[in-house]
């Protein structure tokens, strides 16, 4: 084989391999990264999130490790400060303060010969001595030298003073004024020992904020740079997933403006997604959501417009649910007494204001001494109903008469609360007094009588109230009913407070 057969030989070797290299680029390889990508697009949205999100949460867990390394050198170079340099400068501070209260007490008794004085001068001198421990305790032995140095100077500097007291007005000027530069240099002695530990806690202690604030400017350097690299890396995982999940997402957000716009009434019950993933799951939540307004909506056309408190159809409903399931129930009825008379004197407006804070006391008191799941409603005009256990309605009821009782005169005149009543007119043009607003309660259990339906329940308590109303002031009456009695008996209870 010549030179040029053997080019040519060659060179269809190349073509050949140049071509089994494409196919490969263009198959295999193809392949294998479409069933790689096509395996993720299968994988759940947690999973998804997991495998996006793998490389940030390691970069999560670096910056957290850096961070709490950097934030336990501040908490002990804070810890130091807090509990030993700013102590010790406090003290050191206390100490010349009981030092020149000494001082002062000392001369007072000189002038005044008073016991008082020197009773306060060796008050002083035991509080400047526990000081000295305190420092001690600080210190835990470290300078320990410098405070019993101190200690000796202070009882130097006691006997100095104590021989000058016992000395007055038996020496001469001359010597009272040497034993007074002794003592003068005693204090001194004292005073610069203070300060020296002062100064070494100052020192330490702006040492310390030196240290955190570098520390704090290299840990923000850091994690800044951190925190890039954690965007870049967020930002990447966010276009992954929009990819995977963006329709599904555009499906629910067309469904909720929808609901948004309030046509969920003629919505039909159906899953918008048909994926078997979470997005999918959250569809038939979705589903549940649109049934549960529904609900809603209809509770709200029963919901008072001015209190906002569910009205009669859910207050039928409770009740009817709790004698079905054989559960102790207190029906209590509170109806403000003389509002027509303060809503003619005042106005509508000044009666909504009432009607609504009675609504927030009523709350306000099943809160405080209800259940969790004791139920309040507004009849209407100024009928409320508060539904809950037996062993409850006592403290709910005295609670709401206390509140309403404390706040119903501030809505009066001060004129009108201080003659304690409203002055009107009758339809004949007779004179007449309204007394100011108060609250009847009437509460009927089904503790000892078995009612056989909320409607019997309802016409009982509503027959109960009148009877609180004709009781004067805030009471509140409950119904004592046994069916041992029968169904013409009752033991009733009326408490009122005034």
């Amino acid at each position: 084989m010549d030179f040029r057969e053997k080019e040519n030989f060659y060179g269809r070797i190349r073509v050949v391999c140049d071509r089994f290299g494409d196919y490969i680029q263009r198959n295999i390889l193809h392949r294998a990264y479409q069933g790689l990508f096509h395996r993720v697009l299968r994988l759940s949205i947690a999973k998804k999130l997991l495998l996006s999100y793998l490389p940030l949460s390691i970069l999560l867990i670096v910056i957290s490790l850096y961070s709490l390394s950097r934030l336990d050198k501040l908490n002990t170079i804070n810890t130091a400060g807090l509990h030993t340099h700013i102590p010790m400068m406090d003290i050191t501070e206390d100490m010349s303060d009981t030092l020149l209260d000494q001082e002062l007490y000392a001369g007072r008794y000189a002038i005044m010969q008073s016991p008082e004085m020197l009773a306060l001068f060796w008050e002083k001198s035991q509080e400047f001595e526990d000081l000295t421990k305190q420092i001690e305790a600080i210190m835990e032995g470290a300078d320990t030298v410098i405070s019993k140095d101190i200690l000796s100077l202070h009882n130097k500097y006691n006997d100095l003073n104590n021989e000058l007291f016992s000395l007055t007005g038996k020496t001469t000027p001359k010597e009272t004024m040497a034993i007074a530069d002794r003592i003068e240099a005693a204090q001194s002695a004292i005073t610069i020992h203070i300060e020296n530990i002062h100064d070494k806690a100052l020192r330490a202690q702006n040492s310390g904020i030196l240290t955190a604030t570098e520390t704090g400017h290299r840990a923000f350097q850091i994690l800044s740079l951190l925190c890039v690299l954690g965007i870049v890396l967020g930002i990447g995982t966010a276009a992954i997933i929009s990819r995977t999940i963006f329709t599904s997402i555009r499906k629910l957000k067309k469904a909720t403006k929808s609901v948004s716009n309030g046509e969920f009434k003629k919505m039909k019950m159906h899953a918008p997604i048909e994926d078997n993933d979470e997005l999918g799951e959250l569809a038939y939540a979705f589903n549940d959501m649109i049934a549960r307004l529904k609900e809603l909506d209809t509770m709200h056309l029963d919901m008072s417009p001015l209190t906002r408190l569910p009205g009669g159809v859910a207050i039928e409903d409770t009740l009817k649910k709790r004698l079905i399931e054989k559960r102790p129930v207190s029906l209590c009825l509170a109806d403000l007494d003389n509002f027509k008379a303060f809503n003619d004197r005042y106005g509508y407006s000044m009666g909504n204001e009432m009607i609504v804070a009675t609504a927030e006391i009523v709350k306000a008191a099943v809160k405080k001494h209800g259940g969790l799941d004791d139920f309040v409603g507004h009849i209407g005009g100024d009928d409320f109903i508060v539904i809950t256990a037996p062993k409850s309605h006592s403290r709910i009821c005295t609670e709401i008469i206390k509140r309403f009782d404390d706040l119903a005169p501030s809505f009066y005149s001060e004129e009108d609360r201080a003659q304690g009543c409203i002055e009107g007119k009758t339809r004949q043009g007779q004179d007449i007094s309204y007394p100011l607003a108060s609250i009847s309660i009437a509460v009927v259990t089904n503790t000892h009588h078995n009612f056989s339906c909320h409607i019997e329940m309802s016409e009982e308590v509503a027959e109960l109230k009148g009877c609180a109303k004709a009781i004067t002031g805030s009471n509140f009456v409950v119904d004592k009913r046994r069916d041992d009695y029968g169904a013409d008996k009752a033991i009733s209870e009326d408490r009122s407070l005034h």
